[in-house]
């Protein structure tokens, strides 16, 4: 794995690839979180294989793609035809085809990714002065993808919290089977203690989140100065922060009538 799909820590692919070199072992990597975030050059990698999936770059689910090194001989998945040069028997599809290829085509362009970064650090920071000690970040503090925050709330269950803020769209890291909550196999094989790791969220993407919550699209190059968008996306973080440790709909339904005017008029 190129980079975690939870902590979005980048692993140390290339060493690894170099190892297995050395001892004549094939190697593969999933690149499927890391490809349009971050830069994703086989060569630089060195591996042997690498698969990527369409829906985690804005191209339609169903569609993927393999990476085979020259001279590199796998046995078909399906048998039966020729297709894909004989490794999948089954006539390929056109449309998702061209849908990635475009997606990829777009995905090559990282100029956004400093600003995505910067939102995601801004996010944490404001988390840190809110929570201090009560929040925790998992996963690697500077190799992790640019988009990706995964944080926890001590002594708190991220399901709950969720549950008291539907504005907010995260993910908990963990999965509910048969009405219990789990601590996220990842978390747990990391060493995080279970009153640590079941207050996990996880928030992707910060600056479309940030645009969905001001209300407008930020455009560092637009008329709307920088002073004046990076105050309110603190406010609208303020908010966010708020909503984590509020006990009840209620109190935020109280809460968001106490600000909505200063609100408004700082975005007005």
């Amino acid at each position: 794995m190129h980079a975690n799909n939870e902590t979005g820590t980048i692993e140390p692919i290339e060493a690894c690839a170099r190892i297995a070199r050395e001892h004549r072992v094939l190697f593969h990597t999933d690149a499927a979180q890391s490809v349009g975030k971050i830069a994703t050059r086989v060569e630089e990698l060195g591996v042997d294989l690498l698969s990527i999936a369409g829906h985690k770059l804005y191209a339609p689910k169903g569609i993927g793609a393999l990476y085979i090194r020259t001279g590199v001989r796998l046995e078909p998945l399906i048998h039966g035809a020729g297709h894909e040069r004989g490794r999948r028997a089954g006539t390929e599809s056109a449309l998702l085809s061209s849908a990635l290829g475009t997606a990829c085509a777009i995905a090559r362009d990282l100029s956004f990714v400093p600003e995505m970064q910067r939102l995601r650090d801004l996010f944490w920071d404001l988390l840190q002065e809110r929570f201090g000690t009560r929040v925790v970040l998992n996963g690697h503090p500077d190799r992790r993808l640019p988009n990706t925050l995964n944080a926890s709330f001590v002594g708190r269950v991220g399901a709950d919290i969720l549950a008291a803020m539907p504005e907010v769209a995260a993910s908990t890291g963990s999965a509910c089977h048969s009405g219990q909550i789990r601590l996220s196999p990842v978390l747990a094989a990391m060493g995080l203690a279970a009153e640590v790791g079941m207050g996990t969220h996880g928030i992707r993407s910060p600056d479309l989140l940030m645009d969905r919550m001001l209300g407008t699209n930020v455009d560092p190059g637009s008329g709307l100065s920088r002073r004046r968008a990076w105050r309110g996306m603190r406010i609208a973080l303020e908010l966010l922060c708020y909503w984590i440790v509020a006990a009840s709909i209620q109190e935020q339904q109280k809460f968001r009538g106490q600000i909505g005017g200063e609100f408004s008029g700082h975005m007005g």
